[in-house]
């Protein structure tokens, strides 16, 4: 009975241990398979050294690249950045020249003290957050126009 019990136990965790990787599909993958577009965004901004892994989805529609300060890009098929976070880090100054520079001065002005923590692409333009402890979302167009705080 007490083999029994042993293998039935064995076989669940075996079926676990294989079904929960299965389930959060995504799977490691190189720098090198990246899209261009995307390595040569990594290359531009961010330290190379400091990936710690980049995964795909299974079907290679997005790609993340989490970073040793917990940070992560994402990026959709093509290579192009979906969403950026800094989480507890200084956001990289140099990142804002992908954005409209009327994104940055409203930034600059309005909230001088308070720090970028995620940039997000969306269809209608910007979605960025700021503030570590109380978040604080703002949305603006593909002009940069603010939208909503």
């Amino acid at each position: 009975m007490k083999t029994k019990l042993f293998f039935t136990t064995l076989f669940i965790l075996f079926i676990f241990i294989n079904i929960i990787p299965a389930c959060q599909n995504r799977e490691k993958i190189a720098l090198k398979d990246l899209p261009i577009t995307a390595q040569t965004f990594i290359d531009d901004y961010f330290s190379l050294d400091s990936i710690t892994s980049i995964t795909t989805d299974t079907h290679g529609r997005t790609y993340e690249i989490t970073f040793l300060n917990r940070g992560k890009i994402s990026f959709n098929q093509q290579g192009l950045w979906q969403e950026i976070d800094v989480e507890k880090s200084p956001f990289p100054i140099a990142l804002f020249d992908i954005l409209p520079a009327k994104i940055f001065s409203y930034l600059i002005a309005t909230y001088p003290t308070e720090a970028v923590t995620t940039l997000r692409k969306t269809s209608y333009g910007y979605e960025i957050e700021i503030g570590f402890s109380q978040k604080l979302k703002l949305q603006f167009d593909d002009q940069g126009v603010v939208m909503k705080k």
